[in-house]
């Protein structure tokens, strides 16, 4: 069986390497931003509030992790570079601290995080950030 190889046009082949191109850097330029739900930390029995995050994937990842106050006032920010399986915690905070941003390179699918309240005894409250 024959085939008629039919060459491409120059015009389709500078699009095929850009379309490529687009495609290969597109991903490295791309941050995931994940949430955890506000719940104000003297609520729960006058609670510290952690922002915890882990890498779960198989390359380094750098995260910044922000502790905000109702009205996304910055309360505390870090940003480190996370090797798989490594961890990092912002906080304590407490009063109106309530929520935490997590910003990654890459996609937020290679991290787990959440906002973790503590009331010098014991855990009060875990919030997954989406």
């Amino acid at each position: 069986m024959s085939r008629d190889i039919v060459p491409r046009s120059p015009r389709r082949a500078r699009l095929g390497l850009a379309l490529g191109l687009t495609l290969a850097v597109a991903p490295a330029a791309r941050a995931g931003v994940l949430y955890t739900s506000p719940a104000i930390a003297l609520e729960f029995n006058d609670s510290q509030i952690f922002c915890q995050v882990r890498n779960t994937g198989t390359s380094s990842v750098t995260v910044t992790t922000d502790l905000l106050a109702f009205g996304s006032i910055l309360v505390e920010s870090d940003t480190v570079t996370l090797p798989p399986g490594a961890a990092t915690s912002v906080g304590p905070s407490g009063g109106s601290s309530a929520f935490c941003r997590f910003t990654t390179t890459g996609s937020p699918k290679r991290v787990r995080a959440a906002a973790i309240y503590h009331d010098g005894t014991r855990y009060t409250l875990a919030i997954p950030a989406r």
